[in-house]
């Protein structure tokens, strides 16, 4: 009785709602004819105007005169791809003629493919009479027509609105002088053809064509008369001052195509500003704050339209969540029924095992549930292979279990077995099995960790139906026994925690995967009404300029991590959008903040002199650092003179350096020449491979002994890697005899490792034969080995 009452009071509610909604209607309505025009509360006969393309007006109110805009009717020519499936309100009739300004007049005629806004176009030449030629697109073409024409169907009552938006001449001038070498192109601006609608359908070609070029003769007259008429009245509204009201006018950040100096993207705008210091080069886009003013009327339809569903949905909303209740039941039921089950075969698998259950030769008989009764040997092994030679690939983590020659088991990552031909190859949609499952119906599947089986279809309530690819027994099994997207094992954490029971935990969890993903459909959904209602006549430009949000960093690698992933994409997608993308980051504006800027200056004050104290210093440091390397290198060089000499005079004395070494120990060049005593880089007399490249000199110079060319040479003999040279090694080319105790003699086919640089061209090398370490001219080493 009492939801009855509830009912009754709200339905009488809805009742007077609707009534004042109706008589709110009423006194809304404006006194235009029966026209499609949005409600709107400005002046008689007139129209409220939508600006999606002269988008600079967005939160002016500037209200059009409705009967001016009925003559847009019968002089548009817009082709029929523009008007085909869209409803063209009166409110947005006008910003419809500017977009495609010369197409809409009559004036130019393009195929369907080839009909694009004004400032779409690619440049185009530019031929002044006084000038040099140049090529450039239409700039200012939105800011000068959206004016221009607002300016002939305004309400007089908004003129006033329409004129805050006022152009610069200098923007007028320089979008005549565009159209100008544009409208009498007839390739830019072509004449009709046999199919298209004109003007002067009923005249021939050549007539109609000359109508045609006076009507553009007479738009460019239009257009100068316009500028005419403002450059009077902006010299009464100034004063005489012209130039400082001109200055401001081209100063209007709030549109949008004057801070790009007439272009219609940044970019554009920049390319530009490289090479001119325009006024408009350094300006920024304010955006403006729109304010929205609550419609009563939109208030009483939305409370009345409320209501209603408020009294539908709770009659179906009370219907739905019996139905709700009663599945819940039949779940919680069927979950005991199910931990029953698996209670008694854990019992069961107990006494199986007492009485001598196997595992690894027992094999479960899925037909019956009575497991102790099931118990027997396979008819096969399952996995078994012919005796051949099997090679196997399989990754670190795979479980192999080897039985005898043939018996193999799959463990927890699959294997490709090549044998002849392409064996144990998983078939489409297969899945490890992670987790146990014992059947207790007779259409289920029993599956065991590490089993493959393969997915045959998916069901609601976190259930699948499986065939195991051995024995080709198919049955339902639970999905979380798939490693689809594990569920949690032991002490994991997880929202469900306090189950106690596993697969009521993992069946909840499957319905929180569910409900997310009704919850990404709606948000789908959401989006694409509120884009839909937010942009109805260019719907897909909108979507397309959010795809070009170079800020965000995933959009410009086509939804990828990485840029290596997105040009692996673009080989194969070369047209998508994204791939053109370069990510363009976004300038930070910041506020000078005084406090900020007294602490800034006073530790950087102190940095600079402290820094100061410690750069003199150190550089002071550096000076006799330098001063004494010149000094040691002066001397090395003095030292390299007098041992060339030296050597000049031991090659007069019958000096040989095949067959002579030089004593480093002494600087008494003619009395230290002996015999060595022993070959450098003498082996033991065994089997040896040398591998040298053709460069290589390889001296023998008896049975055993062996002294290395310019290129090193492998040497493998018995068990070690002989005669591989250490990291950074390198070939003499230039003798080097020492005059200092600190430095090393060189001879040329040595092999010495690289220690250290130093400044001046010596280095410190080190002899790989005998780790003697000493300094020595650079330019005797050759190539790296």
């Amino acid at each position: 009785m009492m939801k009855n009452l509830i009912f009754i009071k709200l339905s009488v509610i809805l009742f007077l709602l609707i009534l004042e909604v109706k008589g709110a209607k009423k006194k809304a309505t404006n006194n235009v004819d029966d026209e499609n025009i949005t409600i709107n509360d400005g002046p008689e006969n007139s129209v409220l105007a939508e600006s999606a393309y002269c988008n600079q007006y967005v939160g002016s109110k500037i209200y059009l005169d409705a009967t001016k805009l009925k003559q847009l009717d019968a002089n548009q020519y817009i082709s029929e791809i523009f008007s085909k499936n869209k409803e063209i309100t009166v409110n947005s009739k006008l910003d419809y003629f500017i977009r495609y300004s010369l197409i809409s007049k009559g004036l130019c005629f393009y195929e369907p493919s080839e009909v694009k806004e004004l400032n779409k176009f690619p440049k185009f030449p530019h031929r002044p009479e006084n000038g040099q030629p140049y090529e450039e697109i239409f700039r200012y073409e939105k800011t000068v027509n959206c004016f221009y024409y607002y300016s002939q169907y305004v309400h007089e009552e908004s003129r006033a609105e329409l004129n805050k938006h006022r152009i610069a001449l200098n923007h007028l001038n320089l979008y005549m002088q565009s159209l100008y070498f544009f409208i009498y192109d007839e390739k830019l601006c072509p004449y009709p053809k046999e199919h298209m609608k004109t003007p002067f359908e009923d005249k021939d070609e050549v007539t109609r064509n000359t109508l045609i070029y006076n009507s553009k003769v007479t738009y460019v007259i239009d257009l100068n008369n316009f500028y005419t008429q403002l450059y009077e009245q902006y010299r009464i509204d100034s004063n005489g001052n012209m130039n400082n009201y001109e200055t401001q006018l081209e100063l209007d950040t709030n549109n949008y195509e004057l801070t790009n100096c007439g272009y219609p993207t940044e970019e554009q705008k920049n390319e530009y500003c490289k090479t001119n210091s325009d006024i408009c080069c350094p300006l920024r886009h304010n955006q403006n704050i729109i304010t929205l003013e609550l419609n009563k009327s939109a208030v009483y339809y939305g409370v009345g339209v409320a209501s209603a569903l408020i009294i539908a949905g709770s009659f179906f909303s009370s219907k739905i969540i019996k139905e709700i209740q009663m599945q819940e039941n039949i779940k919680k039921s069927i979950l005991n029924q199910e931990k029953e089950y698996q209670e008694i075969n854990k019992i069961n698998l107990q006494n199986a095992y007492n009485e001598g259950f196997d595992p690894k030769i027992q094999q479960f008989n899925s037909n019956s549930r009575n497991l102790n009764g099931t118990l027997r040997n396979p008819g096969r092994n399952v996995g078994t292979l012919p005796h051949t030679d099997t090679t196997l690939g399989l990754n670190s983590n795979s479980g192999l279990t080897m039985g005898g020659n043939s018996l193999m088991s799959l463990g927890s990552s699959g294997m490709t077995l090549n044998s002849g031909g392409s064996m144990g190859r998983y078939p489409p949609n297969s899945f490890n099995v992670t987790e146990e499952y014992k059947s207790s119906d007779a259409r289920d599947l029993s599956l065991k960790r590490g089993m493959i089986v393969q997915l045959i279809q998916k069901f609601e309530g976190g259930w699948v139906m499986v065939k195991d690819i051995q024995t080709n027994r198919q049955g339902y099994a639970p999905e979380y026994c798939l490693a689809l997207c594990p569920y949690p094992k032991g002490d994991m954490k997880n929202t469900h925690e306090d189950e106690t029971d596993e697969n009521i935990c993992n069946t909840r969890i499957y319905n929180d995967r569910v409900e997310y993903i009704n919850n990404l459909n709606a948000f789908y959904e959401m989006l694409n009404k509120t884009y839909s209602d937010e942009h109805p006549m260019d719907l897909r430009e909108y979507e397309t300029q959010l795809e070009l949000d170079t800020r965000n960093l995933e959009l410009t690698f086509c939804g990828y991590p990485t840029e290596a992933q997105k040009k692996e994409y673009c080989k194969n997608n070369p047209d998508d959008v994204c791939c053109p993308l370069k990510q363009f980051q976004t300038p930070y504006t910041f506020e000078f903040n005084k406090l900020s800027a007294y602490y800034g200056v006073a530790v950087s004050s102190a940095l600079v002199i402290v820094g100061s104290f410690f750069s003199a210093r150190i550089i002071k440091e550096i000076q006799m650092q330098e001063t004494l390397k010149k000094s040691l290198f002066n001397q090395g060089r003095e030292y390299q003179e007098i041992n060339n000499q030296n050597l000049q005079n031991a090659y007069k004395e019958g000096f040989d350096p095949k067959i002579q070494q030089f004593n480093s120990n002494s600087r008494n060049l003619n009395g230290t020449l002996r015999n060595p005593g022993r070959n450098v880089g003498t082996l033991p007399h065994t089997e040896t491979t040398l591998g040298y490249s053709s460069n290589s000199r390889l001296t023998l110079g008896n049975s055993s002994g062996l002294s290395l060319g310019s290129s090193g040479a492998t040497l493998r003999s018995g068990g070690g890697s002989m005669g591989r040279y250490p990291p950074n090694s390198f070939n003499v080319i230039e003798d080097y005899q020492t005059s200092d105790a600190r430095d090393i003699s060189l001879k040329r086919g040595m092999v010495v490792q690289l220690i250290q640089k130093f400044d001046g061209g010596w280095v410190m090398v080190k002899d790989i034969q005998t780790n003697r370490q000493g300094y020595a001219p650079e330019y005797c080493l050759g190539n790296k080995m």
